[in-house]
């Protein structure tokens, strides 16, 4: 019997070479089979089903599945689930379940989401991703819950999962919040959780444990809300924050940050870009963190009676705090302070940033408030608010920041027992340093070309030395109120100390002496140098004022003259 020959089986080639006999005895079986009983069809091929252009051919095994809100407007020919609106939950979470193995991205057409009932994601390498898709919690009375929200939290991601949440998912209730009151938990993460946020239109509500955010969103709050057990170690990083009218209520009495952090530990923001901002960029509230290598542009107060600050750290009666602020940029700053340290904080550092204000920006750095204790401020660059640096603190320490083009002072130091040393301010409208504080240090500062160099208005016991307050218009330092025990001296460009030599002439029995100095001294020291003529009797000092003192004795000395060498200082 011959072999069943498949078509395409043998080539051309080879039938040619098949002998003649052969061929002739194939087609006579051929044409009386074709008159018998017919055989039977082969199997039909198998059905090819295209793949989807929603599977990743990635290493891992990585898949998409598509699902669509019931008010979609796209196209669902195509989707992997198409939801109801009620208690879409339950599609999500199996889809979510479905990716278990392998991981994979859920993308989420536009329209809105319902849900019930809180997401739990278990595994690795599960991301989501919308097109302007919006999350709604539903209420269901027989919850018995209070809020509108129904539920508390709409998605819970499990321990160390990496999760993703891609562009343009709204994840939020349909509440406005108008307080604090007002905060809901949308998503929670625990400790060593990678979470990926990129959602530029969202109110992302976060709290997280030992969670690392990154993405484009609008708004990040971190919180324990009942103060009890703080959020620990958290790390912000590479966001892009886009910001505008909506961050406050429609009335203007609220705002929202953008990042909100209250009763945390240990949170690290960095590399993060926030920008056109109305309200606070960052409200830090908690011990421990650091704001880093971030970029914060074109802010702006609510209004000149209420503006807000970019940086607002501490509020309350927080006590140990421990912020690091470092090499951030901040531009087109208009609101009321670019970093604004409030009460009963300490152990601050706000080192190696660069402010650019304009005009409307009341201070570059500000310390509100005299529980502020031991805070550094140093190597900032500091441009063109109305004060540069404002310190109403205790024990600060403020050294080698540049500071200029200010509309009222460069330095306004207002608390107590600071130190403010080795800065250089300069292009300031009023003053370069205006003291009214008291146990102030304030010594090898170049102070140059403002109005004036250091104005001391009624302190007591600091000590202004070693600085150089050349070129300013009305001069070196101005006293104005009552100014006790402050040791002034060895300045350029305000002279504290003088000596020189004169002497009273024979037949005189007094000299007036040009001490140079430009303040009324207030020690001066005579030693008689030569033996006079005569006996001259007693000798003392009258009409000390500003520019000379008087130098008198009882006799005139006779012919040899009275030869005297004398020292003037300010103390």
């Amino acid at each position: 019997m011959l072999p069943l020959i498949r078509a395409g089986q043998l080539s051309m080639k080879k039938w040619n070479t098949l002998p003649f006999g052969v061929l002739l005895t194939a087609l006579f079986m051929g044409m009386v089979l074709s008159c018998g009983t017919p055989t039977p069809a082969p199997p039909p091929l198998p059905v090819l089903v295209p793949i989807r252009a929603t599977t990743i051919s990635l290493p891992g095994h990585s898949y998409t599945i598509t699902i669509a809100p019931y008010d979609s407007s796209a196209n669902v020919s195509e989707v992997d689930y198409l939801l109801d609106g009620d208690r879409d939950n339950v599609e999500i979470q199996e889809a979510i379940h479905s990716l278990n193995v392998t991981g994979g991205h859920i993308k989420f057409l536009e329209g809105t989401v319902v849900v019930d009932r809180e997401l739990i994601i278990e595994h690795d390498n599960i991301s989501l991703e919308g097109s302007n898709t919006v999350w709604r919690p539903k209420l269901y009375e027989e919850q018995n819950l209070t809020n509108d929200s129904g539920i508390t939290t709409i998605l819970h991601v499990a321990d160390s999962s990496k999760f993703v949440v891609g562009q343009s998912v709204w994840i939020r209730d349909n509440k406005t919040y108008q307080n604090t009151t007002d905060y809901r938990h949308i998503v929670a993460i625990p400790d060593a959780t990678t979470i990926e946020i990129d959602s530029s239109t969202s109110k992302n509500w976060v709290v997280a444990e030992g969670a690392r955010v990154v993405g484009l969103c609008r708004y990040i709050s971190i919180q324990d809300e009942a103060e009890v057990n703080p959020i620990r170690n958290t790390t912000i990083t590479g966001f892009v924050f886009e910001g505008n009218a909506d961050n406050m209520t429609s009335s203007g009495s609220w705002h929202v940050p953008m990042i909100d952090l209250r009763y945390t530990s240990g949170t690290v923001i960095d590399n993060c870009y926030f920008r056109n901002g109305r309200t606070c960029a960052v409200f830090f509230s908690g011990t421990g963190g650091i704001i880093s290598n971030c970029h914060f542009y074109n802010f702006s107060g609510k209004g000149s009676s209420n503006g807000y600050d970019v940086i607002h750290s501490g509020s309350g009666t927080q006590s140990s705090h421990y912020v690091i602020i470092q090499g951030n940029f901040f531009e087109e700053i208009h609101a009321e302070s670019a970093i604004y340290l409030c009460m009963n904080i300490k152990r601050e550092m706000i080192v190696d940033n660069v402010i650019y204000c304009s005009s409307n920006c009341n201070y570059g750095i500000n310390i509100d408030c005299c529980g502020h204790q031991w805070v550094i401020i140093a190597n900032n660059q500091i441009i063109g608010p109305n004060h540069g640096i404002s310190d109403q603190g205790q024990y600060s320490l403020i050294e080698v920041n540049v500071i200029r083009d200010c509309s009222d002072c460069g330095l306004w130091l207002r608390g107590t027992s600071g130190i403010a040393r080795g800065n250089l301010i300069y292009n300031c409208a009023t003053r370069g340093i205006e003291n009214i504080g008291d146990y102030y240090t304030i010594q090898s500062n170049l102070i140059t070309d403002c109005n004036n160099g250091i104005h001391l208005n009624g302190t007591k016991y600091c000590i202004v030395t070693e600085n150089n307050l050349q070129k300013n218009t009305r001069g070196g330092m101005e006293f104005d109120g009552t100014n006790t025990n402050n040791t002034i001296w060895n300045n350029r460009g305000y002279t504290t100390e003088n000596c020189g030599t004169a002497s009273i002439s024979s037949g005189a029995t007094n000299e007036v002496v040009s001490h140079g100095l430009d303040d009324t001294p207030t020690i001066i020291n005579i030693a008689f140098t030569g033996q006079a003529t005569n006996d001259y009797g007693t000798w003392w000092i009258s009409d000390i004022n500003s520019r000379t003192f008087t130098l008198n004795v009882s006799s005139d000395p006779g012919p040899s003259n009275l030869d005297f060498w004398w020292e003037a200082k300010v103390r």
